[in-house]
This record gives structure tokens, C-alpha cells and sequence, in this order.
């Protein structure tokens, strides 16, 4: 029996649970049966288009998605969870096609809805929590945003304001403890096979053991990289699903010395548990590109290329932790040799970039117009999982035309698997950092294949990992400045090829040889930094 056939007493009532069901088990053919019936039967109010644009988000239609949810946003009679979940799924449409300043918006809106009516304090949990996560949301979109449209003080207001959304939580309090070894605990939803997992891999693989207590927090489905870390660990407790305040309570009982954060405001991260302070001393730093705002995060991971000096302190509301070489140690974890430079064999200079698309500004994209309209016959890849969308596509090639780039001369390339990823660097002569969200795991990639990476610095701390990686590779001249000469430097590149030549035969061996690959030596900087912190208390 189909949906049409079936009577019931309150019919509206019963295609929209319907629809309710059916996109919650992500079964679109009944889904799109169950929304287009009401579309049909009845006056499409705000309640039926949030059906429709669920739907719709579902099968990435991000046109639509951002059609009908405004349209429903203009109307009455959403509640306040509705409310916030169509600013939340708008928010991500425009995230999507590259509309940064959009995203922001709505995941600011959606902070703002009133949630004085709900009397029910499960449901005001959970959308307070809802609230948390937009907040965090929002900060990444900020970090997005061209220097143009935000000052790094404007940025830094709004991530101190993060802190203001746990007002009367009870931390909790600690006593002296007295352990053989020092408890560390590493928690995050990415403790799996993701970039910021690999980055995390030297916590649990090169701790000292004697000296050192490991116990792994994953706030996410395991896999067999999971299983790896979990093995090299002390401990380990999967805490996904967990309230936040259950997190926090199972992480007291550990009796820890210091939890490291690892995700920072990325996507469901575990900040709402560290406001709970489950332990003495808490760090954030890796898997993040700034500060966290939050008040009960003691320190922040940096490195010296990173925040140099006292100046580049003023940005955080943590204390830094500044480290020799890298915050960062990488993991290659695919074996793709390495190849020559495809510009003697195509006589013309192929310039890439691989980052999220989300991360190239305008303005970046003008300065690419330049560096190609000064170096004849060049071609531009940009390869990013969100061209496999053809709405996405068709605004990335707007964006590019309006910015001065010839479509003729450009090949946008969806996404693969990470080996034909890494494959498919090496049909790239240079790659094109964005800003002012640099690239960070691609970058790493990026070198391990013995590409170079032009790129650019700014005083924030997450503008200048690519000074960073580049430094510690010994390949710090191919990072610029100012914008103007992130473009001198790119042609001065591609108008050299011998100079390409030595990257394209080198960068591997540097970066291996280089502290961004000496998991011993990061551990033995991170662990002795834990070292004197404690020793301060």
C-alpha cells in the first residue's frame, strides 16, 4: 500500500511523520513521495518547506536548500528548535557553494533563537547544546573570512564570546594528586583514519612510557586506525554519544594531570566537556587554528614559527605553549612515489590547489588571475570533494570568471580517494596555498609528494602554518608576506625550471630528514613542555 492510499483521521499529521521518518532513515524515494503529497494537499507554510528543504539537504541540493529555507524563514510557526535547525542547515548549503559571509550568518542566527519558551528541560538541553555547536560553527566560517571582511580583533572578540554560553556550569574542583607517571589524556571526535587523527598519532605511538601515562578519549565510530592508537595506548574510553557532563565525569574519575584537546571548534568537537574542567590542566592547540574562548582551556599548543613573540600572544585566552620546531608531526599514511616536475614534459607550468574549496576567498582567487595572467600558457587544478555537486560547480566557475581567470585555462576536479589524491598532485608543478585559512594536512601532503607550496603569512597564528611546514622543511622562502609577493613568488617559481626540478626531487627527502616527520623528537618537545608546566603549578 502506498502513501496516497492510506486514510487517516488527521492526514497532514501522518505525512508529516511520515516525512519525518523516512528523511531521519535517509530513505528519499518514500521521503519525496511523503513532502511532494503535502506540498499538494496543502497551503506549503514554514513546517512543510522545512520538510522540503531537509530533503533537499539530503540530496545536496544546496539551490533549493537555500530557496526554500529562506522563504520558510520569512513565514510563522516554526518552533524554536525548527528555527534553529533550518538556520543550521542553511548555514551549510551556503558553507558549501563557498558563501562564507552567508554561512556565518545563519550559524549566528541560529545562536540567537529565544529558547525562554521551552519548559521542557530535555529539549532545552539539547538545543543549548545545538547552540554550542552553531557558536563553533560560526568561529570556523569567521576564520574563512578574507582580512577584508574581518580584523583579527573583531575575530578575536568573537571567539572570547564563546565562553559566555557555559555561564553556571559547576566545574569540577581538584585535589593534589600524586601519580608514578603523568596522566595525559588526548580527546577528540577524530581519533580515527582523518587528517586530524594522523596528526595526533605520535601522542599514543612515542609518549615515554616511562614517564608517561596515555589514555585516548574518542568521541567517535572507531576504525582500524582507532584500534591502532588504542593499542599503543595506556587506556582508552569511547565516549561518542556521551552528554557532555558524562563525558566530563568518566574523564574526573580518571584522575588526570593534563586532557589535550584535539579539535578545537571543528565539527563536533569535544569543548563543551572540557568546560567542565574534568582536569587539572587543560591544552588545546592541534586540530585547531586558533583560540578556543573557553576559559577552562589553560594553554594552547603553537610553535615558533607560528607565534613568534609576545604580539602573536595577544590573540589567545589561553597561555601559549610555544615549541621548538613544529606543533605539528606528520604522518604520511599512503605509499605514492614521488615524481618529476610535469612541466618539462607538458611545456607549460600547472599551478594546483587542493584545499577545501570553502577556504579560497575572492580575493584569493584574484591573486591567482594574476599569477596566471604573468606566466603564459599556465593551467590552474583545483581538485576539491565539493565540485562532485554540479550547483557547486557552476558557482565556483562564476566566482573564477568573475575574478579574472579563463575557465579555458582551469580544470576544477572533484574528489578521490587519498591515493589518487596523492596521485594526482603529481601533475602539479605548484600549489597555491589559500588564505587566510592556510592549508594543513593538504600542505604536508603536498611536500611529502615533493611539491612545492607557495604561501602566505599573516599574524594569526592559523595563517601561518605554511611558514611553519615550509621552515621546518628548510623551504621557507617559498612563504610570503604580503599578498604581493605571494604573487611574485609564484611566477619567480614557474618561470624557473630547474630550480622546480630540485623541489620536485628533493622536498620528500627534506621533509623526512626535517622535525615535521621525528615523531621522538616532537614527543620529547611536547612531553618536556608538559614537564614544566607542571613543575610551575
Amino acid at each position: 500500500m502506498s502513501l496516497i492510499d492510506i486514510k487517516f483521521e488527521n492526514r497532514r499529521q501522518f505525512l508529516e511523520q511520515a516525512a519525518e521518518m523516512f528523511i531521519a532513515r535517509r530513505q528519499l524515494d518514500k521521503a519525496a513521495q511523503a513532502v511532494e503529497m503535502l506540498m499538494t494537499e496543502y497551503p506549503a507554510d514554514a513546517k512543510i518547506l522545512l520538510l522540503r528543504v531537509r530533503l533537499f539537504d539530503l540530496c545536496s541540493d544546496y539551490q533549493n536548500v537555500i530557496a526554500d529555507g529562506e522563504k520558510a524563514l520569512s513565514m510563522k510557526g516554526l518552533s524554536p528548535k525548527d528555527t534553529m535547525m533550518l538556520h543550521n542547515i542553511i548555514a551549510m548549503a551556503y558553507d558549501n557553494i563557498g558563501s562564507i559571509d552567508q554561512a556565518a550568518k545563519h550559524y549566528r542566527l541560529s545562536t540567537r533563537v529565544d529558547l525562554k519558551p521551552i519548559k521542557d528541560e530535555t529539549l532545552r538541553t539539547e538545543l543549548i547544546d545545538d547552540r554550542r555547536e552553531d557558536y563553533s560553527n560560526y568561529l570556523f566560517a569567521l576564520h574563512r573570512l578574507p582580512p577584508s571582511s574581518i580584523t583579527d580583533e573583531k575575530l578575536f572578540n568573537a571567539v572570547k564570546n564563546y565562553d559566555n554560553l557555559y555561564g553556571g556550569i559547576k566545574r569540577f574542583k581538584h585535589k593534589p594528586r600524586h601519580h608514578d607517571r603523568i596522566k595525559v589524556g588526548y580527546i577528540s571526535p577524530d581519533l580515527r583514519a582523518h587528517v586530524a587523527g594522523y596528526f595526533a598519532a605520535a601522542f599514543f605511538t612515542h609518549h615515554d612510557r616511562d614517564q608517561f601515562e596515555v589514555i585516548g578519549y574518542a568521541a567517535c565510530t572507531e576504525d582500524d586506525f582507532s584500534e591502532e592508537l588504542k593499542r599503543r595506548a595506556d587506556g582508552w574510553r569511547n565516549i561518542k554519544g556521551d552528554a557532555p557532563l558524562t563525558a566530563a565525569q568518566k574523564i574526573f574519575e580518571d584522575e588526570l594531570d593534563i586532557l589535550v584537546d584535539l579539535s578545537g571548534h571543528t565539527s563536533h568537537n569535544c569543548l563543551p566537556i572540557l568546560a567542565y574542567k574534568p582536569a587539572p590542566v587543560q591544552i588545546s592547540g592541534v586540530g585547531w587554528i586558533g583560540s578556543t574562548g573557553l576559559r577552562a582551556v589553560d594553554y594552547f599548543l603553537v610553535d615558533r614559527y607560528t607565534v613568534p613573540d609576545k604580539s602573536g600572544e595577544k590573540f589567545f585566552t589561553e597561555k601559549v605553549i610555544r615549541l621548538p620546531h613544529s606543533h605539528f608531526c606528520y604522518r604520511p599514511h599512503a605509499d605514492v612515489e614521488i615524481g618529476e616536475a610535469p612541466c618539462r614534459a607538458n611545456g607549460v607550468i600547472t599551478f594546483g590547489s587542493f584545499n577545501n574549496f570553502s577556504k579560497v576567498t575572492d580575493e584569493q582567487l584574484s591573486l591567482w588571475a594574476k599569477i596566471m595572467s604573468a606566466v603564459d600558457g599556465a593551467r590552474l587544478l583545483i581538485k576539491s570533494t565539493v565540485f562532485n555537486t554540479k550547483y557547486v560547480l557552476q558557482i565556483a566557475s562564476e566566482r573564477l570568471t568573475a575574478a579574472g581567470l579563463d575557465l579555458d585555462r582551469v580544470t576544477l576536479e572533484g574528489g578521490s580517494n587519498y591515493d589518487g589524491y596523492l596521485r594526482r598532485m603529481r601533475d602539479v608543478d605548484i600549489m597555491l596555498d589559500s588564505y587566510p585559512y592556510v592549508g594543513g594536512g593538504t600542505t604536508c601532503d603536498a611536500l611529502y609528494m615533493s611539491v612545492p607550496v607557495i604561501s602566505l603569512a599573516g599574524e594569526r597564528h592559523g595563517t601561518r602554518f605554511g611558514l611553519s611546514f615550509l621552515s621546518n622543511v628548510g623551504a621557507e622562502e617559498l612563504c610570503a608576506s604580503s599578498a604581493e609577493e605571494y604573487v611574485d613568488k609564484a611566477i619567480e617559481l614557474a618561470n624557473d625550471f630547474d630550480r622546480l626540478e630540485r623541489y620536485h626531487r628533493t622536498l620528500r627527502a627534506s621533509m623526512e630528514q626535517s622535525p615535521l616527520m621525528d615523531a621522538a623528537a616532537y614527543m620529547s618537545d611536547v612531553e618536556a613542555a608538559y614537564r614544566r608546566l607542571l613543575d610551575a603549578r
